[in-house]
């Protein structure tokens, strides 16, 4: 993505995780930062939400979302949320690959997230609600490229030419991708995009051109290969999507694996959630969180928290 990018609210809290976060960095390996290394550090704090793309992993009030987006029914659950705990970031390691030209590089962010995830149910026969809690542990990575800048007097010695989705299982996690994610846009002529994650998310590149472009009317469908290897507790999947900075942007509905709504085959593990691009009048960079939980997890409070998470770029035009 671009570094004009308009910025998120999210900025400075973001900034200062990271920035606690990957000050530690020399202190874990031992190892001392090169040249090379602290400037694009001090990039991807520059960019620190758009890097980590995860503001959905700290929305700790669960109060105000418990609608899906295009239909309006309810979610069931009644609505959830994560609280990191310190609202922080635990501390894990940047690893930075500089090319043997000394004018590419790649960067691997991984961050593990800890808190308490956040569940308001109620009970469908009296509307009686409820809250409980279970501690989580999630470990996300991201990998990003970058080519120095040419221009030697510019503040920035390093630009960012691409990133991947951000991608993690939570500890102990039991679900897996089983296939490539697939993003499907039919646009107004009824012409079709095809946009592919890899079912290795940390391999799929995007860039500012190649990253998936939607316009209003477009109807958009992703298709999610998914399977818990406990086969009776199967996986319960929501779409978060929007842009940062623009709260009335953020909306979210679930995924279903029951051949309705776009959904190609019922009960074949290809989870499938899709809804026509709206003309809100917010455009530029947007995000999709792939946001797949054990249905125990979100039944069930004696048993423990169990996530797999897919949060990519996109962008959406007039």
């Amino acid at each position: 993505m671009t570094t004009d990018l308009r910025k998120s609210s999210l900025v400075m809290l973001f900034s200062m995780m990271l920035f606690a976060f990957l000050s530690s960095c020399g202190e874990n390996t031992g190892t001392t930062l090169t040249v090379d290394e602290e400037a694009i550090q001090a990039d991807i704090e520059e960019d620190a939400d758009e890097i980590y793309g995860l503001d959905i992993m700290n929305e700790d009030d669960p109060s105000s979302f418990s609608k899906t987006s295009s239909t309006s029914e309810a979610i069931d659950p009644f609505a959830y949320g994560r609280r990191l705990r310190n609202r922080q970031v635990e501390r894990r390691a940047l690893e930075v690959e500089v090319s043997d030209n000394g004018q590419t590089a790649t960067a691997t962010i991984s961050f593990l997230l800890k808190g308490q995830f956040v569940i308001r149910d109620r009970d469908t026969n009296t509307g009686t609600k409820g809250i409980y809690l279970k501690p989580f542990e999630h470990m996300m990575q991201r990998k990003a490229t970058f080519q120095r800048n040419p221009d030697t007097l510019a503040v920035r010695k390093w630009l960012r030419t691409a990133v991947t989705p951000a991608y993690g299982i939570s500890k102990n996690g039991t679900m897996s991708l089983t296939a490539d994610i697939l993003m499907t846009v039919t646009h107004a002529d009824q012409s079709v995009t095809t946009y592919t994650i890899s079912s290795d998310p940390l391999t799929t590149f995007f860039t500012g051109a190649s990253a998936p472009t939607i316009v209003p009317g477009d109807m958009v469908k992703v298709e999610v290969a998914i399977a818990n290897s406990d086969a009776a507790d199967a996986p319960y999947g929501i779409i978060h999507r929007g842009r940062h900075a623009q709260p009335l942007s953020r909306l979210k509905q679930l995924f279903n694996d029951n051949g309705e709504n776009g959904d190609a085959t019922a009960s074949d593990g290809v989870f499938t959630t899709q809804w026509t691009v709206q003309n809100n009048g917010i455009m530029g960079y947007h995000l999709g969180v792939l946001d797949f939980f054990t249905t125990s997890t979100i039944f069930d409070d004696t048993l423990p928290y169990n996530s797999l998470v897919v949060a990519f770029p996109y962008n959406k035009m007039q």
